[in-house]
């Protein structure tokens, strides 16, 4: 005989009494939480979100909801600090913090101004804007909604660089009224804490922008005056790595690095300064050939026209009174 169910949850509640069973004889409070609080079934958004909302603030935390066409996104913070994102599949992103699976120790909802509401880059799906801190750095993680509820981190495209990124702002740091995104790239492959920032093109895959010469020009200058002696052999390696993200011929890149490195020659270790030449010289085959991803018109391979944009920024979201 097969069994039919009037009851959509009639399945699961079977389950969930064992589970029940399994609370109540192994907790020593003996209190549980409902497995079943989880699943939704046919539940809108809306109703989720505001579910979400009271579970966060029944935990003794801020929450506030913040909704978008296609996703709500509840965030909490207090001693601990999450975000969950509700899309048409339901719970489509959580992220709690700190975790023991990343190194963040807080995360926080933004606000987005500038009139486009939530579609950060024009590429057709909004993003939900959240800062991710640690007592070293705050990153910024764009999460876009995809047409089918799926979500995913909006993808920085690294031309093959070794570099690990950190979106610091968004920005329109070239004068055309486009926003960039300021991204922050470290480069383990050195042996000592190198750093660069660059500015990102926006669309279906944020893109180095290589033409931003003013950008590059303030962030080559700043170590060329730098006048510490202990982060000289630091400097005359970014020189080399800010020529390389301009797209400069390696001559040029190579060049950058021994004029630091010449100018501070007296206090600097021959040992290290061969190893960091060596792992620049390693970096040929990226910038032999740089392809040049910004020869675009104001519509990109995308196909997205980014139009004349307004400025925008970034802000912490603050929670409702």
């Amino acid at each position: 005989m097969i069994a039919r169910f009037t009851d959509p949850l009639a399945p699961y509640r079977t389950y969930a009494a064992l589970l029940l069973l399994i609370a109540c004889g192994s907790s020593p409070s003996g209190t549980f939480e409902d497995p079943l609080s989880y699943l939704s079934f046919e539940r809108d958004r809306g109703e989720e979100a505001r579910s979400i909302h009271a579970r966060f603030e029944a935990r003794g935390l801020t929450a506030m909801t913040l909704a978008g066409e296609t996703f709500h996104v509840v965030a909490a913070r207090g001693e601990t600090s999450a975000v969950r994102v509700i899309t048409s599949r339901g719970i489509a992103f959580a992220l709690d913090a700190p975790s023991d699976r990343h190194t963040a120790e807080a995360v926080t909802l933004l606000s987005l101004d500038g009139g486009r509401g939530h579609d950060v880059d024009l590429d057709g799906h909004e993003e939900v804007a959240l800062a991710l801190s640690d007592d070293e750095r705050r990153c910024l993680l764009f999460v876009r909604v995809l047409a089918d509820g799926a979500t995913q981190a909006v993808p920085l495209d690294l031309a093959d660089r070794h570099a690990e990124p950190c979106v610091l702002a968004l920005e329109d740091v070239t004068g055309d009224a486009r926003v960039e995104a300021i991204v922050a790239l470290r480069f383990p492959g050195f042996a000592i804490p190198t750093e660069v920032v660059a500015p990102f093109s926006l669309g279906a895959t944020w893109r180095l922008q290589t033409r931003a010469p003013r950008f590059f020009t303030l962030e080559r200058e700043k170590r060329v005056r730098a006048r510490d002696a202990e982060q000289a052999l630091r400097h005359a390696i970014e020189l080399a790595l800010i020529a390389q993200l301009e797209g400069a011929p390696f001559d040029e890149q190579l060049a950058a690095f021994n004029a630091r490195v010449q100018a501070s020659a007296h206090s600097l270790d021959p040992g290290q300064v061969r190893e960091a030449r060596a792992v620049i010289e390693l970096q040929r085959a990226v910038s032999a050939a740089p392809e040049d991803r910004n020869d675009l018109p104001a519509s990109d391979a995308s196909g997205t026209d980014h139009g004349d944009p307004s400025r925008l920024r970034a802000s912490p979201a603050s929670a409702p009174r």
